[in-house]
């Protein structure tokens, strides 16, 4: 889930308890997604970034900042490849 206090969290649907949160952008985030395979979160915001986490570790693993607007969506590939 993604949300106006620029943080995204992922969720057990089992026990509805928060597996991570990820933090570090700068305002609202507008989507995030998580990939095929379980194994990244992407996140993107109106602070023109989007974001590659680890579904496991919460780390932050890359931040695109090519966009030169908000990024208001961002899904994976079927493949998990790529990211759109």
């Amino acid at each position: 889930t993604g949300s106006t206090d620029a943080a995204a969290r992922l969720w057990h649907t089992e026990t509805f308890e928060c597996c991570h949160t990820f933090e570090g952008h700068r305002s609202r985030i507008t989507c995030a997604d998580l990939s095929p395979d379980g194994v990244w979160v992407a996140t993107c915001s109106i602070d023109r970034r989007a974001m590659i986490w680890s579904a496991e570790t919460g780390e932050r693993l890359h931040q695109l900042d090519a966009h030169s607007g908000e990024v208001r969506s961002a899904s994976f590939g079927a493949d998990g490849v790529r990211l759109l």
